[in-house]
């Protein structure tokens, strides 16, 4: 069936998607009204193409309905007669339909595809310019492949949720519910008998949905899990290679994608467990149709005609595939929750070192440092710098020297403001560093790190 093909497909992108994942946890993952209010958000700068979505696809689920109706119509009514000018007439709109139904749907394609590709800028951008203004601790204290699969993997599966996922959504219930109506008003005990195996597929769905949620989220955790691990590896590949660790590092590597593998494997096989599940309730579905609904219409029982049976027929192949997308869309639910909401922490994490309300520009630094009375912890129960008091003229080169945890770094941090001291001032040419903007203030200053980096680009 017609069914197959978009069933494969939307198994294939649900594991596809959950798999560069971010660092999620094995807990469940609950429906939030603030995520999905955030992530909405991100919507109503589109509200006219969305529009323009929903009414193509209401069009297109128009259309569906109404064929089955035609070719009804053709067989009970026509052929009956024998009326060749009145089939030519309705073999016509029946192509028009066809042709309606395909141009709707380029349409509603290319509305979501035109929202879906402004929502994935918007919130990479936002998310990268959050990134860059948190303080430098929260880099150091997390993996760098995490944050990039964060960036790109989950933006991506929480993008389409957002511009195809909702559109789906509607299109599935109200195409779905509209053939459950158009069975029953064509023959009330047919569209029951058919119906009978609705709460056998109902239970199915509801397994694999539930097995689907844990199988995805564990291939989200160990592909990031994996991806976090091999950028470290690439940033410390001169360490790697000085004391001769590539081997080991090929074997960690090999272990995470063994692991990745078989959750890959373990969640593709789920899948396509539940597709022919679909396949055999749709065909028991047609069979019950021919059986009962051809007997009926022989005998001119229950006033079911050959035309009916015809259109149940064609419905039947229709009736399954909004519910097996309906569960496909409750896993890039749950997997754009778990995205949302590792998204969302970034977004409202707090920037730490912040410009002040009124701040000012820093003047022209002449270059007098002055540390007064300063402390410093990164957390309260630590504390590296302890009452510090320290001048440096003008053109006065120093050295900090001291064993490692000492604080010379932490010294150095305090000066471009990559942290606040939490006790006492530091002041550059006489100006507390914390009433200037930090641009101002860094941007005339250089600095040489322990770990060079070198950016991409021209010299």
């Amino acid at each position: 069936m017609s069914m197959s093909s978009s069933a494969y497909h939307s198994i294939v992108r649900s594991v596809r998607h959950n798999t560069p994942g971010s660092d999620d946890t094995e807990a469940d993952v609950r429906f939030s009204r603030y995520i999905v209010a955030r992530l909405l958000a991100y919507l109503k700068p589109h509200k006219a193409k969305m529009a323009a979505a929903f009414a193509t696809m209401l069009l297109v689920t128009g259309l569906s309905l109404w064929i089955p109706i035609l070719i009804k119509d053709a067989i009970d009514v026509h052929i009956k007669a024998a009326d060749t000018g009145a089939l030519l007439r309705i073999s016509v709109t029946i192509a028009l339909a066809y042709g309606g139904t395909f141009v709707f749907q380029a349409l509603q394609r290319y509305f979501m595809a035109w929202v879906g590709q402004r929502v994935l800028a918007t919130l990479r951008l936002e998310l990268v310019t959050k990134l860059q203004i948190l303080p430098i601790d929260y880099h150091t204290r997390r993996i760098v492949g995490v944050i990039v699969s964060r960036v790109i993997g989950d933006v991506s599966v929480i993008n389409e949720l957002l511009s195809q996922g909702l559109i789906q959504l509607f299109s599935d219930v109200i195409l779905l519910f509209g053939i459950i109506w158009v069975m029953l008003a064509l023959n009330a005990n047919l569209a029951l008998l058919t119906f009978t195996v609705i709460p056998f597929m109902a239970l199915s769905t509801y397994i694999f949905s539930k097995k689907a949620r844990d199988r995805f989220r564990r291939t989200r955790t160990l592909a990031a899990n994996m991806i976090g691990n091999f950028a470290e590896t690439l940033t410390g590949m001169r360490v790697v290679q000085a004391f001769g660790q590539e081997q080991k590092m090929t074997r960690l590597f090999d272990a995470d994608n063994s692991d990745t593998r078989q959750a890959n494997i373990h969640s593709m096989k789920l899948a396509f467990t539940f597709l022919p599940v679909v396949e055999i309730m749709s065909v028991v579905a047609t069979c019950l149709i021919l059986l009962f609904g051809a007997r009926a219409a022989i005998n001119n029982l229950e006033g079911i005609t050959v035309g009916i049976v015809a259109a149940f027929l064609a419905y039947a192949t229709r009736f399954f595939q909004p519910i097996q997308e309906l569960s496909q869309l409750f896993t890039t639910m749950q997997s754009a929750m778990a995205g949302g909401e590792k998204i969302v922490e970034i977004l409202d994490t707090d920037e730490g070192v912040k410009d002040p309300e009124d701040g000012r520009q820093m003047p022209p630094i002449q270059g007098r440092i002055e540390f007064s009375n300063v402390g410093f912890h990164y957390d309260e129960s630590v504390a590296v710098l302890h009452n510090i008091d320290l001048v440096v003229e003008q053109g006065q080169t120093i050295a900090l020297v001291g064993p490692t945890g000492a604080g010379k770094t932490s010294i150095a941090n305090l000066i471009p403001r990559f942290y606040d001291a939490t006790e006492g001032r530091v002041l550059i040419d006489g100006v507390d560093i914390r009433t200037v903007t930090q641009s101002s203030l860094r941007s005339q200053m250089g600095m040489v790190t322990q770990e060079p980096h070198l950016f991409t680009g021209p010299v």
